[in-house]
């Protein structure tokens, strides 16, 4: 198998920075499948989410998901799941189809000191909508810390998405070439890493 892709072309835009902006760029976004959007949420509204966070982890209200590396389900009602309600988020939102607009699931995707395994290649597509439906679908990570490839964080491989839905969940084998460029997301708590859930990604 083999992957056709202008990689020169991605790699400079990827290198420039240009998926890096202070709102939704849309035209970066449909070209890469990422867009991370800096400073979208207020210092003070990031802290009284992530002291919610640590004091519910402490007594032990939310724990990890049987199974799964990364992630920490919350309950419908749990008070994290109304950072989706905040202003700076519908603001967001409201970029994106004229504001016609619905959210499937809320999670939490924890990596630290004692939770470092590392997450498969894969695309998010075939999780959402119970398939191809959700093919015009995005993710969105919300930083409530400091997330790097240092610490785990998530890596994209930019312009992924127009290689279409792979019609299954699970692993991705890795086929791009070693040249291929990749986005390190680099978030900042209160940035959003806006992502077509068609896009390759991993966590290392």
């Amino acid at each position: 198998m083999s992957i056709s892709a202008p990689i020169a072309d991605l790699r400079e835009v990827v290198n420039g920075g240009k998926f890096i902006s202070s709102f939704v760029d849309h035209e970066q976004l449909h070209l890469l499948g990422v867009n991370v959007i800096r400073n979208v949420f207020s210092a003070s509204t990031i802290e009284k989410y992530i002291d919610s966070y640590f004091r519910q982890v402490g007594e032990e209200k939310i724990r990890r998901t049987p199974f799964h590396p990364t992630e920490m389900n919350i309950d419908d009602g749990n008070f994290l799941q109304g950072i989706v309600k905040e202003p700076e988020f519908l603001k967001l939102a409201a970029s994106f189809y004229d504001g016609n607009v619905g959210i499937d699931f809320t999670r939490i995707v924890r990596k630290d000191k004692h939770d470092v395994r590392p997450v498969i290649l894969h695309q998010d597509t075939g999780y959402q909508m119970g398939g191809s439906t959700g093919y015009g679908s995005y993710s969105l990570f919300i930083a409530l810390t400091q997330c790097s490839y240092e610490n785990g964080g998530l890596i994209f491989y930019p312009g992924t998405h127009h290689f279409g839905y792979l019609g299954d969940v699970g692993e991705i084998a890795d086929i791009l070439p070693p040249d291929y460029p990749v986005i390190h997301s680099h978030a900042e708590p209160g940035d959003v890493v806006c992502m077509n859930s068609a896009v390759w990604h991993a966590s290392p």
